[in-house]
């Protein structure tokens, strides 16, 4: 029974030509482990394998792939995972935090040509007015009556557009300070050398003058907006 089975194998082996010899050589040689010939499917694979069928038609690689393939790891923990994600969920919308009931872009956006008018004014006062001091020394308060007036337009444009309070007016003033003196100090340490000691001297003093325009022009806006006065 065995020889004629073999037999069989041979006959159907020669007339499939895509089955493999080297295969056919080494199944030969252990015949336990081959089906019937009634239920042989010969399939040549990607990589040229030779795939059985079973008696119930499944695939004999197919299964075994099925159970060499690990499944998905499940998660031992799925509530405390599901506190941490509300957890970090919150947190991060708490990083967007409001100032005062505004957030950095209701601050910055609605005047942007503004800051960039005042941080192009500041690299003008390095780049051509310094040089030509002693011939036009007039261009340096030029520069700076300029940033105060960015500094003052941006105030009446929050105030009479957007409906700023004082606080929000005065943390204005306070980003202000920031974009037109600290990149003046920025200036001054990397091209000009100074001491830090002088740094914060000068950025503390030019801050005081930037604060002066919000507090003065400030709360007059907010009272000509209050009575309906327009502006």
């Amino acid at each position: 029974m065995v020889g004629s089975g073999l037999e069989l194998f041979h006959i159907r082996a020669r007339n499939s030509p895509r089955l493999d010899m080297g295969i056919e050589h080494k199944c030969a040689r252990n015949m336990c482990s081959i089906p019937p010939p009634s239920t042989i499917d010969y399939a040549k694979g990607v990589k040229g394998t030779v795939d059985f069928k079973d008696d119930d038609g499944a695939s004999v690689l197919e299964t075994a792939r099925q159970r060499t393939t690990p499944s998905p790891r499940r998660n031992p923990y799925p509530r405390m995972n599901q506190e941490l994600n509300t957890y970090f969920n919150t947190n991060t919308k708490m990083i967007i935090m409001k100032i005062f009931g505004r957030t950095m872009k209701e601050y910055l956006w609605p005047v942007k040509y503004y800051v960039l008018g005042s941080v192009l004014v500041v690299i003008s006062q390095y780049a051509i007015a310094l040089p030509l001091e002693v011939q036009y020394p007039f261009l340096l308060n030029v520069t700076q009556g300029l940033w105060a007036g960015m500094v003052a337009l941006s105030i009446t444009t929050l105030i009479r557009d957007h409906g700023f309070g004082m606080k929000n007016v005065l943390f204005t003033g306070v980003l202000f300070c920031f974009i037109i003196h600290g990149l003046k100090i920025s200036i001054r340490y990397v091209f000009y050398g100074k001491t830090v000691g002088y740094l914060i001297d000068r950025f503390l003093y030019g801050s005081l003058l930037v604060m002066c325009i919000p507090v003065i022009i400030g709360p007059v806006l907010i009272y000509f907006r209050n009575k309906g006065v327009h502006f």
